[in-house]
């Protein structure tokens, strides 16, 4: 399997490392510019895109199975998106509950006894596109943004994306189911 990578900081390079045991990931684009996720992909010999429109320079005449966003920070067009045969991303939360940039934290602040994490198809819209795998997990009572991120989150997400590519692998396809509008929140 072909894989690009969009995203930032350690998730990403997680990321990076299970896409790389699935295949090749032929380019990454850090949103955060110099991160620990471009330097393991130059590390890699991987191109590393300066920005969106030098991705899809790198991306246009190859076959790209998977575009994958991992803690990505960019809107990722559908200039970009259309160039692989699927566009998915991971966020932290049950979506359409906590949409937008600080789901964690919106967790937490709301009191959530559940959270958990979607893996979704990347639309024109952020984080409402149709919903391909997702899992939960309980809150610690004590539990502190940091805390739900790293011991619960992320490793939620590093599973769902695993499962992702190897149902993309053996199907050619993903699940997509509409999300839900009437619990939909922003944060």
């Amino acid at each position: 399997m072909r894989f690009v990578i969009v995203g930032q900081k350690w998730f990403a390079g997680a990321v990076l490392d299970l896409a790389v045991s699935h295949g090749e990931v032929l380019a990454v684009l850090s949103t955060a510019g110099s991160c620990r996720f471009a330097e393991k992909a130059a590390e890699r010999g991987i191109p590393v895109a300066r920005d969106m429109s030098d991705l899809e320079r790198m991306m246009r005449g190859r076959v790209v199975d998977l575009l994958i966003t991992a803690h990505a920070t960019k809107f990722v067009p559908a200039s970009v998106r259309t160039l692989a045969a699927a566009a998915i991303g991971y966020h932290p939360s049950l979506l359409p509950r906590h949409r937008g940039a600080r789901a964690v934290q919106a967790t937490i602040a709301a009191g959530d006894a559940i959270a958990g994490g979607t893996v979704f198809h990347l639309t024109d819209g952020w984080d409402e596109g149709p919903v391909a795998f997702q899992d939960w997990c309980f809150v610690p009572p004590s539990a502190t943004v940091a805390d739900l991120w790293r011991d619960e989150l992320a490793p939620l997400g590093l599973d769902l994306l695993a499962n992702a590519i190897r149902f993309y692998q053996q199907r050619r396809v993903l699940p997509a189911l509409r999300q839900d509008e009437r619990f939909s929140t922003r944060c």
